[in-house]
């Protein structure tokens, strides 16, 4: 018993001894990585806001903020694995495995792997270029090599594009040799509008222009309209339904605020005027249209 409880307190003793240097050591360096991290990113996150609040290309404030946004997220990650590789080597080192000769193994496996690799590094690094010199963003027209569509997703590693099929194209960013942005700072926005063929043709085309027309005149909303939305022609018609094409021009960062309104004024005008059975849905490209002298 006597042996049993000396040696119980022994163990103890060992273990404090441990918390009392080398398990301080460690809190200290878990605890100091945390915070160099948090200060390291707001030092640069308050750097780049500055940088960003003097160069004067951007079009609307909301285009900064999401510019300065995915910058700072970029930022973070860099430099959380950076100050976690460190601290990961310092706690390696406390628990006496020296990291030389586990970066040396690293690096002979590294060479066996960066031929398979090369095309991801690739992907990233250009992927980091089409996010920095904003390239192209969500919901931009654009046209990468022989591939033209709707971009619907920024990734690192791929850029996703909706053609006016509706098909989707997930291309490599490292693949991406030539970019046309058709829509740089500002976007097509185009609506299908569906309603009985009992509804009287010229009153559904005057509520969709007066609708477009006076969001274009109003205060709010004048500075960031480059087209205002109006109808453009028919898609299709059938016994029972017509499809009214609408479509306008809008500043890419505030598309979605001019999509909600617009939506909702004119689904107020049609119920107004008691047209039912209506159908309104946005579109990301115009379709074949036919105007009004049967043409296409």
């Amino acid at each position: 018993m006597y042996i049993s409880t000396f040696g119980i307190a022994h163990f103890a003793g060992k273990i404090a001894d441990w918390f009392g240097t080398t398990g301080l050591r460690l809190v200290v360096i878990l605890v100091g990585a945390w915070l160099l991290r948090r200060i390291l990113v707001k030092v640069v996150s308050s750097l780049l806001k500055r940088a960003m609040h003097i160069e004067q290309t951007f079009i609307t404030d909301l285009d900064r903020e999401k510019r300065m946004d995915t910058f700072i997220a970029l930022i973070n990650a860099v430099l959380s694995v950076l100050v976690w590789i460190i601290a990961g080597m310092l706690v390696l080192q406390e628990f006496g495995i020296k990291p030389g000769p586990l970066m040396t193994g690293a690096g002979v496996l590294g060479v066996g792997l960066a031929f398979g690799t090369q095309a991801l590094v690739k992907d990233f690094v250009s992927g980091l270029f089409i996010v920095l010199e904003n390239q192209y963003r969500v919901g931009d027209d654009v046209e990468l090599d022989a591939t033209k569509g709707i971009v619907e997703h920024v990734g690192i590693r791929t850029t996703v594009l909706r053609d006016e099929d509706g098909n989707i194209h997930f291309i490599p960013n490292g693949l991406i040799q030539r970019t046309t942005n058709k829509s740089l700072g500002f976007s097509p926005l185009a609506f299908s509008l569906t309603v009985s063929s009992e509804v009287d043709d010229e009153l559904v085309k005057q509520m969709i222009n007066r609708t477009g027309e006076k969001m274009r005149t109003e205060k709010k909303w004048i500075p960031h309209f480059i087209q205002p939305l109006s109808y453009i022609g028919t898609g299709e018609t059938t016994d029972k339904k017509v499809e009214y094409l609408v479509q306008g021009k809008v500043k890419t960062a505030y598309r979605s605020q001019i999509a909600a309104e617009f939506r909702k004024r004119l689904l107020d005008k049609l119920e107004h005027k008691n047209i039912k059975s209506v159908k309104l849905k946005e579109t990301l490209l115009e379709k074949e249209t036919t105007d009004d002298k049967g043409k296409k």
